[in-house]
């Protein structure tokens, strides 16, 4: 949802997300493979789609037991109203390296390989993959996974209380997916439910009746006709000093404008879609003026054996690791569930304390992209020496394809855990390979629980932060909010300009570097919750990879634009305090004669398409810094990151007007 409601958004299109209530919520099998197709066939509806809707849908298809388990197929559908294909298109679909024909190359992008790897990824999980498809009418996928049902979510579903029970609710929106969809959820909630299709025909099911007949109003903001807040609007009207029900306002994407004219208009709240079943009913549990439950607290039964790591506790782990991001979230989770970490940060440091350590290591966590010496260097020579060959080495990496897998068994490693880390997966590989720990008493006591479970009474965190998954990044660490601030923080000073670097490793010709730092800033977003970073970096990190040099602006551009959204959204932590008083503001004089030939220079590079323009940008900066035209250079940094020489042009222009500066660029001047 985080990852795709803003592009749909962005095309108009209507995003739904409906799962049955017979699909399990406790199931075991591969979230991040389930993940990715979902994310790839749903993209790809929505890059497909021009007009109308992308509803995304889960059920459950009855499965015996086997083998005394029970077990869930489920049934994932992802439908649009989009081009569609013909029947010569749908036989060439799953080819490798091959879309449905080159006129839809040139108009949308892409391969069609994404399509090959979520037919693999399904085939590999067990299930399989079909598309029902009608040219010019939209496109229906389907895949089906088996997974193991492992316990039971004896939470309650989202239920009205009893004095709510009832309640008339009208649902106002102009898609009937959409409107089918929310009546369907509070209908389950036990509440009473009518539709409109428009602001004109709910008015009219207002005006003509004598009484009020609702207590509640959900109105979708973007509507033809009328739209929301006009409805809203209209509807106070026509009722005068007749008791208004309460009104609550629904929208695709919440933007400032948007609430802004909801507060202004007097609706009581504001929902962003896609909806789930206990957001309404929280936010109409907040309108009705009511205390809002948090159904985390009713515990969960899970079944089968507790994937704790209570049973190695004091097992010594040797952490090779490279990023000091990643090593904080390593040694965080591992230490804070009593494990002992020593790390080293590259592939040669590692050798040098398993030699001084004489090898006293119950397993090796091993990333893969390090300098200096690579992990399955460090291998090779691990598994050469007689006294360290026997150490399991686990390896770390945001590689997931299976061929990665097997290269890392091939080099000499035991089994391999991905990135962004998952808790859980860790675990299991760590009690698979390390058989008993090293605990003793006194070192029980130290291990202090309550610091990986640890809730801060300060305000370390907003409750929101753009870019960030906060579920996410804190699932990732024990809900640690101290820690995830400074890791936050940390990430903040680290990667400020880090895309800048990419662009000038690759355009150097050094695509090995840039390779490696698309690779390394995919893991490292992911451990935080930065999920868009992640997968604009992975998309990223594959087009260096596959050498595709004519695509690289477009992935680049959409990784830029991506961390600096990011970075604006980590402005809302601060930083840290400061004990000196800062000196007053003030804003600076422009000394036109140093900018001069910055500014020709500049324009000459610009107007030559150069990618060297953003080396002169840095220079036209600390001119301009602390200027009124500061914020003039960091527009034209995002243009030139985006490749948009006209734009940039177009601003060095205007600036030139203000500082009187001719136009004319550095080679009419023979420079």
């Amino acid at each position: 949802s985080n990852l795709v409601s803003l592009k749909a958004e962005e095309k108009n299109l209507e995003l739904v997300f409906k799962v049955s209530r017979e699909v399990p919520t406790l199931l075991k099998g591969d979230p991040l493979r389930l993940g990715q197709i979902l994310i790839n066939l749903t993209n790809n509806a929505i890059k497909f789609t021009d007009v109308g809707e992308i509803v995304v849908s889960i059920t459950k298809t009855p499965q015996p037991v086997q083998n005394g388990a029970a077990t869930a197929l489920l049934k994932f559908t992802v439908r649009d109203s989009g081009i569609g294909m013909t029947e010569e298109q749908l036989r060439r679909l799953f080819q490798s390296f091959s879309q449905a024909d080159t006129s839809i190359t040139r108009r949308y992008g892409g391969t069609g390989l994404g399509l090959v790897i979520s037919k693999r990824l399904v085939e590999m999980m067990g299930g399989d993959i079909r598309v029902e498809s009608k040219h010019g009418v939209g496109s229906r996928f389907m895949f089906t996974v088996p997974l193991a049902v492992v316990g039971q979510d004896k939470r309650p579903q989202p239920q009205a209380p009893k004095d709510l029970s009832g309640s008339r609710i009208l649902v106002i929106d102009d898609n009937t997916t959409a409107q089918e969809y929310i009546r369907d959820l509070l209908k389950h909630m036990s509440f009473q439910v009518s539709l409109a299709g428009s602001g004109e025909e709910a008015l009219r099911l207002f005006t003509e009746q004598d009484n009020i007949p609702y207590d509640l109003v959900l109105i979708d903001f973007k509507m033809p006709g009328l739209n929301g807040i006009e409805t809203a609007t209209h509807l106070k009207a026509a009722m005068g000093s007749q008791q208004i029900p309460i009104i609550l306002m629904v929208s695709s994407y919440g933007r400032e404008e948007v609430t802004k004219s909801a507060s202004a208009a007097g609706i009581d709240g504001f929902l962003i879609k896609p909806l789930t079943a206990s957001l309404v009913l929280d936010s109409i549990m907040e309108v009705f003026g009511r205390a809002i439950s948090s159904r985390k607290e009713v515990p969960i039964e899970i079944t089968g054996d507790d994937e704790d790591l209570i049973h190695i506790q004091g097992a010594r782990l040797l952490l090779v690791e490279d990023n000091e991001i990643n090593q904080q979230v390593a040694v965080e989770l591992l230490e804070g569930a009593g494990l002992v970490l020593v790390v080293a940060a590259n592939g040669q440091e590692a050798l040098d304390i398993l030699k001084r350590e004489k090898g006293d290591f119950d397993a090796i966590l091993m990333d893969l992209q390090m300098p200096v010496m690579d992990g399955y260097l460090a291998t090779a020579h691990i598994r050469n020496n007689q006294e360290w060959d026997s150490i399991p080495i686990i390896a770390m990496t945001a590689h997931v394809m299976e061929a990665d897998r097997q290269r890392c068994l091939d080099a000499g490693m035991n089994d391999h855990v991905g990135k962004p880390i998952d808790p859980q997966e860790l675990n299991t590989i760590l009690l698979k390979w390390i058989k008993e720990g090293r605990a003793t008493t006194d070192h029980l006591s130290s291990v202090t629980p309550a610091l990986f479970l640890q809730k801060s009474k300060d305000l370390v965190l907003p409750n929101q932060i753009k870019g960030i998954s906060l579920d996410e990044g804190l699932g990732k660490i024990g809900g640690n909010r101290p820690l995830f601030r400074r890791l936050l923080l940390q990430f903040k000073k680290e990667y400020q300009s880090y895309h800048t670097k990419l662009k000038d490793s690759y355009y150097s010709g050094d695509r090995e570097t840039a390779y490696r730092m698309a690779h390394t800033i995919k893991g490292v977003s992911g451990n935080i919750g930065a999920m868009k970073v992640h997968e604009e970096a992975s998309a990223l990190e594959r087009c260096i990879q596959e050498e595709n040099h004519a695509q690289f602006p477009k992935y680049y551009s959409a990784f830029s634009r991506a961390l600096e959204e990011l970075m604006e959204g980590l402005k809302t932590l601060g930083g840290e305090r400061s004990s000196v008083t800062p000196a007053p503001f003030r804003i600076k004089e422009v000394d036109s004669g140093a900018v001069a030939p910055i500014f020709r220079s500049l324009l000459h590079l610009v107007e030559n398409n150069s990618m060297d323009a953003d080396k002169e940008l840095d220079s036209l900066k600390e001119q301009l810094e602390a200027t009124r035209f500061e914020d003039i250079a960091l527009k034209l940094e995002d243009k030139l990151n985006e490749f948009d020489f006209e734009g940039a042009r177009e601003i060095l222009v205007s600036l030139a007007q203000e500082l009187n500066l001719p136009t004319e660029s550095a080679n009419k001047h023979g420079r």
